[in-house]
């Protein structure tokens, strides 16, 4: 297996689609070979939207983690609604970003799993740091070594952060 962490960019992310079908189609042939995870932002824009979307399009079992900074989603307040977890699950997947629709963070409905990293701040005082990106890193590598399996860091169309982020790793 292999751990395959995907940085990229979130915001204003233009691929040619030609270019965007051969990375869905490459990282989940990759992953399902090897029976690999994925881990992501889990929000449903730039890269991650092309992972989410590739984990639906090709239906391979394949786990996808979104690890996220719990006080910078859209939708906190009605997840912590009491409405069923049906419920919850049907308002996630109807109100997802359309092509091309700029939103706040919403999760990304075709990810497997998520984790929220809740510190007790909103998006706006988030640091440079911040402690999603703190507890991803520890969990790409909890997972490498349970797994016995590298960690391959994928960077598609990233800023300086996002950069700085694989020279982390």
């Amino acid at each position: 297996g292999m751990v395959v962490s995907t940085i990229g960019s979130l915001d204003n992310f233009t691929i040619k689609r030609e270019v965007k079908s051969l990375i869905k189609h490459g990282i989940i042939k990759a992953v399902s070979k090897t029976t690999g995870w994925i881990i992501s932002s889990g929000l449903d824009k730039g890269f991650v939207k092309v992972i989410g979307d590739a984990v639906h399009q090709y239906g391979y079992p394949v786990p996808c983690i979104g690890i996220t900074h719990w006080g910078s989603l859209e939708e906190r307040t009605y997840l912590e609604s009491k409405v069923s977890l049906f419920e919850r699950v049907n308002y996630l997947k109807y109100n997802q970003n359309k092509e091309g629709e700029q939103t706040e963070n919403r999760l990304e409905t075709h990810h497997t799993h998520f984790f929220f990293v809740d510190d007790g701040m909103t998006a706006a005082r988030v640091t440079n740091m911040n402690p999603n990106e703190q507890f991803r890193k520890r969990f790409e590598h909890f997972i490498s070594e349970e797994l016995r399996s590298p960690i391959v860091v994928l960077l598609l169309q990233g800023e300086i952060a996002a950069f700085q982020r694989v020279s982390e790793c």
